[in-house]
């Protein structure tokens, strides 16, 4: 709830702590057996959740029934792009934050940093929010996130790859596909979105064991089939 006269925005603490019980589920499905682990893992879940919410605002969407004119007037999709938006954005701000608390960081701590929240926020928080097959934008937002963290992961090893141009690692990335005929298309959503890949029709293969498993499967597993869906993207448009 928003109140602009006292300029104070208030969350409801019964939503947050549904998130907490569904992240911790997650986290123990997972295989965390540490209490600790597991309670830092819901307490940085709950900090990206926050920081979502607060980002939000920023895109002036408000109120639940901001959202909802956004699905109806525009499309479940264009909701998704701007939840992805503000999924990065919080993920970048925790990241940053924890940056600043390292005594001695190193040139690379940042994208660690960055990948690690994006690790969580796709093993145990998107996962909350659920991303069936059925649901073609809640698969889009889920693989935007899992392409930013492919790209960190290309450059943590050192590959050209998907980081050979000079998008910020941090960019968020909205995929676009039709799983039937296999096309795809990524938009990078900066300040002034452009078509980071162009249209192009990969194995259908690829893009249905990318979604079919994205609510079960593990994060290093679902990063891996992002790994292959990007490099066969790449293959196709160097080729064309």
């Amino acid at each position: 709830h928003i109140d602009h006269v006292k300029r104070q925005i208030t969350f409801n603490l019964d939503a947050i702590r549904a998130f907490r019980h569904s992240v911790h589920r997650n986290a123990s499905i997972a295989g965390l057996c540490s209490k600790a682990e597991i309670a830092d893992v819901m307490d940085i879940a709950v900090e990206q959740f926050i920081a979502h919410e607060l980002f939000h605002c920023g895109q002036n969407l408000l109120t639940l029934r901001d959202v909802q004119a956004v699905r109806n007037l525009g499309s479940p999709e264009l909701v998704a792009s701007f939840d992805l938006s503000a999924d990065i954005a919080s993920a970048k701000l925790v990241a940053r934050l924890d940056t600043a608390r390292c005594q001695n960081p190193v040139d690379d701590v940042y994208a660690q940093k960055l990948q690690m929240q994006l690790r969580i926020m796709c093993e145990f928080a998107v996962k909350a929010f659920g991303a069936p097959l059925t649901k073609l934008h809640k698969l889009m937002r889920f693989i935007g996130l899992l392409l930013v963290s492919a790209r960190i992961l290309d450059f943590q090893f050192g590959n050209s790859g998907s980081t050979r141009d000079s998008l910020p690692l941090d960019t968020p990335l909205m995929p676009y596909f039709e799983i039937g005929s296999g096309r795809v298309m990524i938009v990078a959503q900066t300040s002034e979105p452009f078509l980071w890949r162009k249209p192009v029709r990969v194995n259908p293969a690829t893009l249905l064991a990318l979604c079919e498993e994205l609510e079960t499967a593990p994060f290093a597993l679902s990063l891996q089939r992002t790994k292959i869906l990007l490099n066969e993207i790449d293959a196709i448009s160097m080729a064309a």
